[in-house]
């Protein structure tokens, strides 16, 4: 059957692509390193209706969404055939060009009887003027379609045809719910000079390579990490995303010198605190391309924030210690965090050392840690 996409129940005609929800515990082993990991298109294949739906939102969130101006959807009872709508122009534009993917969960590959009553649709109501015909218009199938309907996707001739031969078997009862629709007069003109090339099928190696280019692919089908890009050297100025974990370490250094710290000119005679602030920045830098690394990959930021207080309590005893300054602090909470164990942290093979100095002095940043009590 189709997926049917939730609509608000409002006077709205198209509704904004909603957030996927989290997917529960979707291969939560695979994530852990524990057992082989299924293949995407296996398991794409074996997804019920919410899961499908689940999948099709991530996708569209995490994908389509970068190809359009706007992304609408429309599913469900009333749709008019249409489930994912793509606008390439703003809604001034008078022939505003958009695209359609029409979602399609069946236990098998497509058949022209399958998908002829939704190409029947598409004709229909562009010929009642209820919206113009899109630019494009893709089939998208956990399973694809079956060699008798791509036979007729690659002869848009041939599925013209087929549309008007088995109308009255396919189409006539299934456009409306309130009525029969005859394929006649004014109506078959515009059916016969309708533009078939539109239709595409999205074949589910191409949706699962679509889908892998979004945050939520790893967490559904426990693929491995993409590489990691290198870290960005900090910035010769300090950015305004520094000052809080910067503004404690001038209070370390302060403390250390007792001498007032407000910038680095107040300790650029201090090689040790020169070369201490230069790794701090490096540091901080590669915890936030951590950070990055994990938006991009993960569906939230649960596995960062996870790491962020694995690292805070297992520096915690070294933060409680007596200390003869601030300096000394930042330095032996710092040389700790390089030896805590990480568990159960999916991003645990991509932290650094670099990473757990960082991740210090991200918690710094935030006010969780002071290198000086105030």
């Amino acid at each position: 059957s189709d997926v049917e996409m939730t609509t608000p129940d409002d006077l709205s005609p198209l509704q904004p692509v909603p957030l996927p929800t989290p997917w529960p515990d979707a291969n939560r082993r695979l994530l852990l390193g524990q057992g082989t990991p299924i293949d995407p298109l296996a398991r794409l294949a074996t997804f019920d209706d919410a899961q499908f739906e689940r999948f099709i939102w991530e996708w569209v969130n995490g994908y389509v969404a970068h190809q359009y101006l706007e992304v609408q959807h429309r599913g469900g009872a009333g749709d008019k055939g249409r489930d994912v709508i793509g606008w390439l122009d703003d809604s001034s534009i008078a022939t505003r060009r958009w695209d359609l993917y029409q979602c399609k969960r069946y236990k098998d590959p497509l058949t022209p009887g399958d998908f002829l009553p939704e190409m029947g649709k598409l004709c229909y109501y562009t010929f009642r003027g209820d919206y113009t015909a899109p630019r494009r218009y893709f089939i998208v199938s956990p399973k694809g379609v079956g060699n008798s309907l791509q036979d007729l996707l690659d002869d848009p001739a041939a599925l013209k045809q087929k549309l008007i031969e088995k109308w009255n078997d396919w189409c006539s009862n299934a456009i409306t719910k309130t009525e029969a629709v005859r394929l006649e007069g004014a109506f078959m003109d515009h059916v016969k000079t309708f533009d078939f090339s539109i239709a595409k099928t999205l074949p589910p190696a191409d949706l699962i390579e679509q889908h892998s280019k979004t945050r939520y692919h790893l967490a559904v089908f426990g693929t491995a990490f993409k590489p990691r890009p290198p870290v960005a050297l900090p910035p010769a100025e300090i950015a305004a995303g520094e000052l809080g974990y910067v503004s404690r370490a001038y209070e370390a250094f302060a403390d250390h010198l007792k001498v007032p710290v407000e910038d680095p000119d107040d300790f650029a005679s201090h090689i040790h605190l020169v070369r201490c602030f230069s790794h701090a920045r490096e540091c901080f830098y590669s915890a936030e391309s951590l950070k990055e690394f994990s938006r991009d990959n993960l569906p939230d930021d649960s596995a960062f924030v996870n790491l962020c207080n694995q690292i805070l309590q297992g520096v915690t005893p070294t933060l409680n210690k007596r200390h003869s300054d601030g300096y000394e602090k930042l330095v032996d909470t710092t040389e700790k965090a390089v030896s805590v164990a990480i568990t159960s942290n999916i991003l645990v093979s991509e932290v650094e050392p670099s990473d757990r100095v960082g991740l210090c002095h991200q918690l710094a940043n935030d006010g969780t840690i002071r290198w000086v009590e105030q």
